[in-house]
């Protein structure tokens, strides 16, 4: 009998030690800096909206995004490349394309600025498992250091294709290369959605080992524009930051705002403009 209650007490003990492992986080590991005396975790995927569900999650892999199936039954655009329209003039249940500083209106897809004056960072709501004010958007000045001012910042960042999914690697700060694997920081130069892929191509199994040592990567998602256009998915990336755009000869200008944008000949060190109407994705930080 006694060593039946040993029995049950090592097992006991055994599932109290595997639940006490399980640790559910949505950052990723590596740390990033984006001034002199701050740095940053980037959380484990793009921002996700469950409309009939009113809730916000993080994709569950770093290359995971939503594309055309944010809008209803999509159907070719003629004669304007690679965009697509709803035929319903609908959203999709999930969406992952927000117009700037949609925190608290995430479906809101007016064509007009002026319902975009108010900057509100989607960070403010519950994501996931974690409460309201853990996450927030990078600003134009935090990307801007990230991309160009921190140490060895041009060789943190490269175009790259990750299972099969095109998009932007960035790198933690003092990373280092997993064995048999390499990077090529920037871009070739080259325009095509198949340049992603020859500059440099990660499988599974590859990426888990690029993922470990905390590696993060942004897809090109596409955008959409003003209501239920969807436009260049796997051609261009965009992100916002919580930033307008201000500079000493236009002054403010409430029309657009900053974002981090690339595609197969292009990595935008500098945050370009865009109209906050259009649907871009988002990528929060959490602060270290």
């Amino acid at each position: 009998m006694k060593n039946t209650h040993y029995i049950f007490a090592i097992i006991a003990a055994m599932v109290l030690v595997s639940c006490e492992s399980i640790d559910v986080k949505q950052e990723q590991k590596g740390a990033f800096s984006i001034s002199e005396n701050k740095k940053v975790v980037f959380a484990q995927g793009n921002l996700q909206y469950i409309i009939s569900e009113d809730k916000w999650r993080f994709a569950d892999n770093q290359f995971d995004y939503i594309g055309l199936d944010n809008i209803e039954q999509p159907i070719k655009r003629e004669g304007y490349g690679n965009t697509w329209i709803s035929s319903t003039g609908n959203l999709r249940d999930t969406i992952d394309l927000f117009g700037w500083g949609t925190g608290s209106t995430p479906t809101l897809t007016s064509d007009s600025y002026k319902d975009y004056t108010t900057f509100v960072d989607w960070g403010k709501n519950k994501i996931g498992n974690d409460a309201g004010g853990v996450w927030r958007t990078l600003s134009s000045e935090e990307m801007v250091y990230l991309l160009k001012a921190r140490k060895d910042a041009l060789l943190l960042c490269g175009l790259a294709q990750v299972c099969g999914v095109n998009g932007l690697i960035l790198l933690p700060d003092n990373w280092v290369c997993p064995k048999n694997l390499t990077f090529y920081p920037g871009f070739f130069g080259f325009a095509g959605e198949e340049y992603f892929a020859q500059q440099q191509s990660y499988n599974t199994t590859q990426w888990l080992k690029m993922e470990k040592s905390g590696a993060v990567f942004l897809p090109a998602a596409g955008d959409r524009e003003y209501e239920t256009c969807i436009s260049s998915v796997q051609e261009l990336g965009g992100y916002w930051t919580s930033s307008c755009f201000e500079n000493e000869y236009y002054g403010k200008l409430e029309d657009v705002a900053e974002i981090l944008v690339f595609s197969s000949n292009v990595i935008g060190y500098n945050p370009s403009v865009f109209d906050r109407a259009f649907g871009f994705s988002v990528r929060l930080v959490k602060d270290l």
